[in-house]
């Protein structure tokens, strides 16, 4: 006699599915770089761009003037000004109509597809947001190639970016040149990341070469500044704010490049205090922060967790915490104490000491969808009609500027352990 069993009637058995109201999706979505510029001075870049004043030194006008001698005779200041434009960042969905009526109510997972698609469509938009605010340098570079690749779907990222700005989904363009240059492979979507390889696995075979850039598809070049370009001496961002940096010295931050990428120095306190000096003979401005990645902290607390102590008196033995607390890490600098901020896309190998008093944020459009309830959903047209579809946009209109770049510096080259496999 047949046996019913599971197996032999499981067409008979309901599916019975879990509801959820939130939407998780399995990335990253945090914004603290967007955040920290939240308490920044807010200047709108209007009509044809905001102009703002750059003074690279004073006159310095001074002497020692004999009894009944001139006055101090010399330059005048030398004064630049910058001008800065907001930056158009959008996320957008599609959805039928039929979709929208099938994922109401037990419909779908979430009881509402609409409501879904404008949280995912959300959190993308900050995300990238967060994204080109800590790694651009104005052109939208995400990543480069670090071989060649010959009909093949597996691309290699190079450090230091690797695949740190880079996520599964995306659509990418790939150019041969970071500013200026000619596109050798276009709309290629990527299906997986293996972090630890660095590897993108593309949906379809693409012949590329060592040095390549990656861009979001359609738009190269297109991107407001961040802080990696600002804090820089001219090797990813020549031009600052329309003056370029090889004019004008002063406008490149203080760094430290000892390293290499072929011999990375090791992480201690002394170089983040040497740099810190550095800044200070340039500018009388304490820096404020010290930004990094993960991995640049977790070579911090390999430097000093060797030096924890415990101290208990009699019988009772503490119980001993391990790890860290991300708000309780800082930076001793006379009486200042800057915390240690960790930004996921900041690229391996590097630290950025701040000021953030020098920065101004500049925002033409808060971000916000295109409309408003209904108005929303916009008809996606069709031949000589429309479409059972609706298109939806989120957009934002911002940037980011700094008036002193010599109160802030950078360390390149720090070996990192965790996200470029440095031993």
């Amino acid at each position: 006699m047949a046996q019913i069993s599971t197996s032999t009637w499981a067409n008979e058995l309901q599916r019975i599915y879990n509801r959820e109201s939130l939407f998780e999706p399995m990335e990253r979505h945090s914004t603290p770089c967007y955040d920290m510029f939240k308490e920044a001075d807010d200047v709108e870049p209007l009509g044809a761009g905001l102009y703002f004043r750059l003074i690279l030194n004073s006159a310095n006008r001074v002497g020692t003037p004999s009894e009944g001698g001139d006055y101090p005779s010399g330059n005048t200041r030398t004064t630049l000004q910058g001008v800065v434009n907001g930056v158009q960042v959008a996320s957008a969905f599609e959805i039928s109509e039929m979709a929208l009526s099938r994922t109401k109510g037990d419909g779908s997972f979430s009881g509402d597809g609409l409501h879904n698609a404008v949280v995912e469509a959300a959190q993308n938009l900050y995300s990238h947001i967060e994204r080109l605010l800590v790694v651009s340098h104005g052109t939208g570079k995400l990543g480069e190639v670090e071989s060649a690749v010959s009909t093949s779907t597996s691309v290699v990222c190079a450090l230091p970016q690797g695949v740190q700005n880079l996520k599964a989904g995306m659509v990418v363009d790939f150019y041969d040149l970071d500013s200026g240059g000619s596109a050798v492979a276009t709309s290629c979507t990527i299906s997986s990341i293996t972090r630890s390889t660095r590897t993108l696995t593309l949906s379809a075979t693409t012949n590329l070469s060592g040095g390549e850039s990656i861009y979001i598809a359609g738009y190269y070049g297109v991107a407001p500044y961040g802080l990696r370009g600002i804090i820089d001496d001219g090797d990813l961002m020549a031009s600052y704010y329309g003056n370029l940096r090889s004019s004008y010295p002063r406008l490149n931050a203080v760094m430290d490049e000892t390293g290499s990428a072929s011999s990375p120095q090791t992480y201690s306190e002394k170089l983040v205090r040497k740099l810190i000096h550095e800044i200070m003979q340039e500018v009388d401005m304490p820096p404020t922060d010290i930004v990094c990645n993960s991995g640049v902290i977790g070579a911090h607390l390999d430097s000093t967790i060797p030096d924890r102590q415990y101290i208990f008196a009699g019988k009772n033995v503490p119980s001993y915490g391990v790890g860290y607390d991300e708000g309780q890490l800082f930076f001793q600098y006379q009486n200042n104490k800057l915390p240690f901020r960790i930004f996921r896309d900041v690229p391996a190998r590097e630290l950025w000491v701040m000021n953030r008093k020098t920065f101004r944020k500049h925002t033409l459009r808060k971000p916000d969808w295109l409309g408003t309830g209904s108005d929303m959903l916009k008809p996606v047209p069709g031949t000589n009609t429309y479409k059972l579809a609706y298109q939806a946009c989120m957009l934002a209109n911002l940037n980011i500027s700094c008036r002193v770049p010599k109160a802030n510096g950078g360390i390149r080259y720090l070996k990192d352990e965790e996200i470029a496999g440095d031993s």
